[in-house]
């Protein structure tokens, strides 16, 4: 699926792979902004890389099929191996022994870790920017929440991503209802990305109704299904991985507190560990300066 291909670094020689994946509840298109701004970043440091034009978009077909029955998910597995499947059909169209460098914001970080657990010959290095991916402790807690039917008080994204509205009657419409929302922690270019990149028709009509390409109910199911790797739950690789690369946290501690950082930082020796001061989406509310920063961690060896 080309989302991205006007961001294809073609005319550099030897490209390097890139692989992107999102937060849960925003398709990858939506990272238009700081995507751009990451292609120029490299561009001018005459970095050889290239955005692969195939990155999963919205998980599990659901940009075409928003039917809430099809999110019920017992755990990530399917959004896995949708990924791995995806990242070896890229490799597969580069040079022998191609690898991704991959970069994942929120979810789409937790979720490249598990991938690079189960298929480390396709990654080259690993760039994640504040996953959720938490200590024993912190697990422990969310086991319990789940079951005593207490995760949404524990985890109230969950409970807010079930309250989204799925249609609105025109983009206009949806502009007017979610735009103020959403500039308290977007910059104006990426709010811009979210009105042109987040919404399909709903409707054969021109104008008409339009409906969230990423739907709430698999939103929601996502953050249900969070990983805890506890007790009795099958171990789905998400601490395990051994590829080298960047670990980007937030020193507000939106999602990731002290104590899972350092827990963390002792199981994933291999990766350098960078603490920023602005919150876990710094890189809608600052999206230049973000992929500045990412664009230097690609051109540094992991723990340089």
């Amino acid at each position: 699926r080309r989302v991205h291909g006007d961001l294809l670094f073609a005319g550099l020689a030897s490209g390097v792979m890139l692989r992107f994946a999102g937060a849960n509840g925003f398709p990858a298109s939506c990272y238009s902004s700081f995507l751009g701004h990451l292609s120029k970043s490299l561009a001018e440091k005459r970095t050889a890389a290239f955005l692969a034009p195939e990155f999963i978009d919205v998980p599990l077909g659901a940009a075409s099929n928003p039917v809430p029955e099809m999110y019920h998910l017992p755990d990530w597995e399917p959004l896995v191996e949708e990924l791995v499947q995806s990242i070896e059909k890229q490799v597969s169209k580069g040079p022998a022994n191609s690898r991704v460098t991959a970069l994942g914001h929120s979810f789409g970080g937790s979720l490249l870790s598990i991938a690079a657990s189960r298929r480390p010959e396709l990654f080259q290095s690993l760039i994640v920017w504040d996953p959720p991916m938490f200590a024993p402790t912190t697990r422990v807690i969310m086991y319990a929440a789940k079951s005593l039917n207490l995760y949404d008080r524990l985890v109230p994204w969950t409970a807010r991503a079930r309250k989204k509205r799925l249609t609105y009657s025109s983009i206009d419409e949806a502009r007017s209802v979610l735009s103020d929302k959403l500039s308290k922690t977007m910059s104006r270019e990426c709010v811009d990305d979210f009105f042109a990149h987040a919404f399909v028709p709903a409707s054969t009509s021109e104008g008409g109704p339009v409906r969230l390409k990423f739907p709430p109910a698999l939103e929601a199911r996502i953050f249900e299904t969070t990983p805890c790797e506890m007790f009795g739950e099958a171990p789905i690789g998400q601490y395990s991985h051994k590829v080298p690369g960047h670990f980007i946290y937030s020193e507000k501690y939106e999602l990731t507190m002290r104590t899972d950082v350092f827990w963390l930082r002792r199981r994933f020796t291999q990766m350098n560990f960078i603490g920023h001061p602005d919150g876990h989406f710094h890189i809608f509310r600052h999206p230049a300066e973000a992929a500045a920063l990412v664009s230097d961690l690609m051109t540094k060896a992991p723990n340089a």
